[in-house]
């Protein structure tokens, strides 16, 4: 397996060569484990009662599409366990409220769920939901478990842990995969790129990962522009960027936000061979599909867990694809995946704290997991008392003329700042 660590980047085959993952299980508890593991036991004490988990997520905000997905892929993984049996005889009980984004909303429905008895808190988009509870969840040992958390939210490492690669380590991986592209002769090897991120306190601290990210890699940021999540247009953020003349861009927004940039891009005359990176927010094969539709072919997002519609197929993959169905929802769809990655984490964890799992007790047995989820995550996702980003790899994706996903490249290996 070749990766893109923090002293060099070693470079991934192209589109089209033949790359082995190898799936790495450590000690923790596979997707197809964790639904073994789901029946009855002799044990008196297995049986009757819930596991609960708290789940804090945008319903109605500016980032609602991505927080429903996140929560219909959330709820297949909990009904997929349960259909299974539970956990040693126990259901998982998700117990949901929305943020709409919303800093006070975040913080009235963090005391609900913990009067509630959750044994963890699940969720949180991005730091404005995430950052005005990490404080009180601190003082009240209380695991709070994220898909968008920036690395000062990580450090101290006392309750927040990342389900996904984190915003830095998203952000880093598309200047590796850019350098990528310029070994290969792809990208101009001087390395110009304009880059779109939002305006928001966890694009403050990408904006200072990237920069040094780009200086290790030699990479030149021409501009980097910002805008809110939702913007109703960018098209002043993309004039200014195409008025630089990048070799390549970078479009670190949610899926939403990609297509009206790539609109952007387009009116204002962005070369339609420009190479294009984003990440995981925007890296379903219908919004990949789309932006190459609209003419920019040579665009590829990074993916945290293995897509349905790529040639490889691990157990774990072929698990969430039965769960997802099952659920009525459409596999490939962004954040889906995410959501259902982030219940069978919670899942692992509760399996090794037992019946009843205290919040307290939630995080001992997290900060002792590592499971690659039946090879569905393209390596360890490993936690400890000194480790909270949990995913250690990830791989970007590219749009087959079919419509279909194709891996670009080896799996890079993620070392966050």
């Amino acid at each position: 397996m070749t990766f893109s660590t923090a002293g060099r980047t070693v470079r991934p085959p192209r589109v089209g060569r033949t790359a082995r993952v190898v799936s790495t299980l450590a000690a923790g508890l596979m997707v197809s484990g964790v639904l073994a593991a789901c029946g009855g036991s002799d044990d008196s004490s297995s049986s009757g009662g819930s596991y609960k988990i708290g789940v804090e997520i945008d319903q109605t905000g500016r980032s609602k599409a991505s927080g429903v997905a996140q929560l219909k892929g959330m709820t297949a993984a909990a009904d997929a366990i349960n259909k299974a049996g539970g956990i040693d005889g126990h259901s998982v009980e998700l117990i949901v409220r929305d943020t709409a984004s919303d800093a006070a909303k975040a913080v009235s429905a963090y005391s609900d769920l913990k009067s509630q008895g959750v044994s963890a808190i699940a969720g949180f988009l991005g730091s404005v939901d995430l950052g005005p509870v990490v404080k009180r969840a601190k003082a009240d040992n209380m695991a709070l478990l994220a898909t968008g958390s920036p690395p000062d939210l990580l450090d101290p490492k006392n309750t927040v842990f990342s389900t996904v690669a984190n915003v830095n380590a998203q952000s880093e991986a598309t200047l590796s995969y850019i350098k990528n592209r310029m070994d290969d002769g792809d990208v101009a090897p001087e390395g110009r790129v304009g880059i779109l991120r939002y305006a928001t306190p966890a694009g403050e601290q990408q904006s200072v990962a990237l920069a040094a990210k780009a200086k290790e890699l030699g990479i030149d940021i021409v501009t980097e522009q910002t805008a809110p999540p939702g913007a109703a247009s960018l098209s002043s953020q993309l004039q200014t960027i195409v008025d630089k003349k990048p070799d390549a861009v970078i479009f670190l927004v949610l899926e939403s936000d990609l297509l009206t940039a790539v609109k952007a891009a387009d009116a204002t005359g962005l070369p339609k061979d420009t190479p294009i990176a984003s990440w995981a927010f925007a890296s379903s094969p219908s919004s990949l599909a789309l932006v190459a539709k609209s003419g920019y072919h040579d665009i590829a997002a990074s993916a945290n867990l293995q897509s349905p519609s790529a040639a490889e197929q691990s157990d774990g993959l072929k698990a969430y694809v039965t769960a997802a169905k099952a659920a009525g929802l459409d596999p490939g769809s962004t954040q889906i995946p995410e959501g259902y990655a982030q219940t069978m984490i919670a899942a692992a964890a509760l399996k090794k704290c037992g019946y009843p799992c205290s919040s307290k007790d939630f995080i001992a047995a997290l900060e002792s997991t590592s499971t690659d989820l039946d090879g569905f995550a393209f390596g360890p996702i490993t936690y400890s008392r000194d480790e909270h980003r949990g995913f250690t790899a990830m791989r970007f994706v590219t749009s087959t003329d079919s419509g279909g996903i194709a891996y670009a490249g080896d799996p890079i290996e993620i070392i966050s700042k």
